[in-house]
């Protein structure tokens, strides 16, 4: 009887380091995922960075951000005047 009650009782302390186990091996791999997953967000940011320096630089030059500011806002100073050119279609060229 004493026997089947050790058995027993360690069959027990197995099952339960198994279920413990099994618990920290889930967790384990929620980890690796929330890493990929973290290291997939930096590598976007860290180009986005790169991309936001680049148009910094570009802006820092005055003829380029006069150059923007005219295209994308219709910018113009005074006296200038506006010209669209719009290209011809299909219609005119026949």
């Amino acid at each position: 009887m004493k026997k089947i009650l050790i058995i027993l009782s360690f069959g027990g302390v197995v099952a339960l380091l198994g279920y413990e186990l099994y618990g920290l091996s889930l967790e384990s791999l929620k980890a690796q995922v929330d890493f990929s997953n973290l290291n997939s967000e930096k590598q976007a940011l860290i180009k986005d960075n790169e991309a936001l320096r680049a148009d910094i630089k570009y802006f820092s030059d005055p003829h380029n951000l006069e150059k923007e500011l005219r295209s994308r806002f219709n910018v113009r100073l005074p006296g200038e005047k506006l010209i669209i050119v719009v290209p011809p279609t299909e219609e005119a060229q026949q």
